[in-house]
């Protein structure tokens, strides 16, 4: 897999301007270089779980907090994902930015990763399940907008069968942001408006990015 390293934040955003002419990417950003591209469901402790009796006794709960009658499992799925359940679904994000934080908001002392994967898309309602064992296979899936987080992370999934399958193509290849960058990138990308509140749009971000903000005081003082 080709891997690029970045000297500056500017190497970052000249890197997006070539891809700006192609919607056939698909980002996905990781706060520790080297990690698999592999789901929750798919790595310790939960590879040796069930990861379709996880979900049947989140189902089973969730429908009466979720306030909406989604009957799809593949719908359910996305959104148990969104809410950090181990599941087989890898997120993905049509913007670079919001996979630029993922990549920047943790593991400040490690360099992070962001992935860049051309690839041909599938959309949810063409699976009656996402629980298939007759086959290995990774198909990236456009989900149905089930919830904000969802909608403004302008999400995508990968579908990995079996969860712990990792995901290895030709059409794959990575940036490496050193850790030195992490912090000044993720003050560049609250700038531009991709912050906790943007990406989670809900009571649990606008706490989170208010902590952010005041705890980074000095920093719009100067």
């Amino acid at each position: 897999m080709k891997s690029i390293t970045i000297n500056a934040t500017q190497d970052l955003l000249d890197h997006f301007k070539e891809l700006r002419n192609s919607t056939s990417f698909r980002f996905r950003g990781q706060s520790r270089e080297n990690w698999d591209l592999v789901p929750k469901a798919g790595r310790p402790p939960f590879v040796d779980r069930n990861d379709h009796e996880i979900f049947r006794n989140w189902k089973r709960r969730a429908k009466g907090l979720i306030g909406i009658n989604h009957d799809s499992d593949m719908d359910l799925l996305t959104i148990a994902q969104h809410y950090g359940l181990a599941t087989r679904l890898l997120d993905w994000s049509l913007n670079p930015l919001v996979a630029t934080y993922f990549a920047c908001v943790d593991n400040f002392d490690y360099n992070g990763q962001l992935f860049i994967y051309k690839s041909s898309v599938t959309s949810s309602d063409q699976f009656k399940t996402p629980f298939k064992t007759d086959t290995q296979s990774i198909k990236m899936i456009q989900p149905v907008g089930t919830n904000s987080r969802l909608n403004n992370q302008l999400g995508y999934f990968t579908l990995h069968n079996p969860p712990n399958l990792p995901l290895k193509s030709s059409h794959l290849y990575d940036i490496i942001i050193p850790s030195n960058l992490k912090q000044e990138i993720i003050y560049m990308l609250n700038q531009y408006g991709v912050n906790n509140l943007s990406i989670f749009p809900d009571i649990e971000g606008l706490t989170q990015h208010l902590n952010w903000f005041y705890s980074n005081y000095e920093y719009w003082t100067k």
